[in-house]
């Protein structure tokens, strides 16, 4: 299924040769970018609950990071179990009312859940929408609340980057970027996460190519008029394909040290992981038929 809703995106060490042709490229893939200390993100996730200084929930109270993330393939497979049941029901159902007097009277099918394919923009024609992606003003994943402080839908894509991959996507059917200014718990960085609504997936991956590249460039930040940051110095966590979509992350620490390497900063890694995983959460919702355009 595109989009599949456990995937749980494996960063590499950059810089990487470009793709080779027969390289396969798959629904839903983690491009790679600068950070000599990746970790799986399952490995990150994990090292986020086994540290107590960073974590601000108790399991015993609440839902586990294991939790929030296995429910989202269960509502997945949910999903697929009642297609399947209602389709059985309905065989089961002609096939008495077949089997019945002329009197009987055939209970019709109940609609099954819509579902979306994110394959190309023309099977998902219906506009993200601020709301769809970021409902509230918090990402939660537990108990951990991740604040977000501003949040926008930009028309001109390439406004929203710096570098080649301003004028690559003039070159692309970029039609909206819905993104978000966000903040960690201890508000110790700032996060700009957000989707790119390209035409098909082949355009994702042009992009793509591009930000891996020497000087392709960055995703701007957002940063409100009430925080001083020095947001040339943001870094991209990750940017991934999730059929016609690009979803991005990338952050700087509000406060930078003198001589801090924020490439080194575990710390901010592990918060864009969990952010990219919240944000994606709208777009698994999209393919389940849920929230679509709201």
């Amino acid at each position: 299924m595109p989009g599949n809703p456990l995937a749980l995106y494996q960063p590499q060490p950059y810089p990487l040769p470009a793709p080779s042709s027969a390289a396969p490229i798959y629904e839903s893939e983690q491009y790679p970018v600068e950070q000599p200390w990746a970790t799986p993100i399952a490995q990150a996730v994990q090292n986020f609950a086994d540290d107590s200084s960073a974590n601000e929930y108790d399991a015993s109270e609440g839902d586990s990071v294991q939790d929030v993330l296995w429910r989202r393939i269960t509502l997945g497979t949910a999903g697929m179990l009642i297609v399947v049941v209602s389709v059985a029901i309905t065989l089961l159902v002609t096939h008495s009312s077949e089997s019945k007097t002329d009197n009987a009277v055939a209970i019709p099918p109940g609609p099954a859940g819509p579902t979306v394919s994110l394959a190309t923009r023309e099977q998902d024609p219906i506009p993200l929408t601020v709301k769809e992606v970021f409902p509230t003003k918090a990402l939660q994943l537990g108990k951990v609340r991740y604040e977000v402080l501003a949040s926008e839908e930009v028309k001109g894509c390439p406004e929203t980057v710096n570098g080649n991959a301003a004028a690559t996507l003039r070159s692309l059917d970029c039609t909206q970027v819905i993104r978000a200014a966000i903040t960690d718990p201890d508000r110790k960085f700032l996060i700009t996460a957000g989707i790119l609504n390209l035409a098909k997936a082949e355009d994702v991956d042009a992009l793509a190519q591009v930000l891996r590249s020497a000087g392709g460039g960055n995703f701007d930040m957002i940063v409100p008029t009430s925080m001083s940051v020095e947001a040339a110095q943001a870094r991209p966590l990750h940017f991934s394909r999730n059929g016609h979509y690009l979803t991005f992350t990338t952050g700087v620490p509000i406060k930078i040290k003198p001589g801090e390497n924020i490439f080194e900063n575990a710390q901010l890694s592990q918060a864009l992981n969990i952010t990219r995983v919240l944000t994606t959460n709208a777009l698994d919702r999209r393919e389940l038929g849920a929230g679509v355009g709201h």
